[in-house]
């Protein structure tokens, strides 16, 4: 029930989209982490997605929970970074999070009653605090 999720979707949509974003978001990320740590980001999140989604008994299918791992991995780089960005660096990543979290509310809203929202918010917490761990700059891992 943890790690098998991961790997199945509710149908042919579902799996296509998590496709869609594995891909455009996960070369960039692996390229920043390297493939083992990314690896370990992905599944982590997967599994804690799934986790909090079985404490729930919402028990939910797809690597959604580890996609939203590896946004809030983006999330928790900039938290990361955020001292040493210049104004407008500052400005342009408020925008960019505003505007990703705009996105995932309304998709969440949208699909209310479909949406393993546990799942989402175990992954995303999950991903958030192994990327803060893992980070190189601090030497924690």
């Amino acid at each position: 029930r943890m790690f098998v999720p991961i790997f199945l979707h509710g149908n042919i949509l579902h799996i296509a989209l998590n496709l869609y974003f594995e891909l455009s978001a996960g070369p960039d990320m692996e390229a920043q982490f390297g493939p083992l740590r990314f690896a370990l980001l992905f599944f982590a999140s997967g599994v804690s997605g799934n986790l909090l989604s079985d404490a729930f008994a919402t028990n939910g299918v797809g690597a959604s929970t580890a996609c939203y791992g590896i946004i809030a991995v983006s999330f928790a780089s900039l938290a990361v970074q955020w001292g040493g960005l210049s104004s407008e660096q500052k400005q342009a990543a408020k925008q960019g999070v505003m505007q990703s979290v705009g996105f995932l509310l309304f998709w969440e809203v949208m699909n209310w009653n479909v949406i393993d929202h546990y799942g989402h918010g175990g992954g995303f917490l999950g991903g958030f605090l192994l990327a803060v761990a893992l980070d190189k700059r601090h030497a924690i891992c």
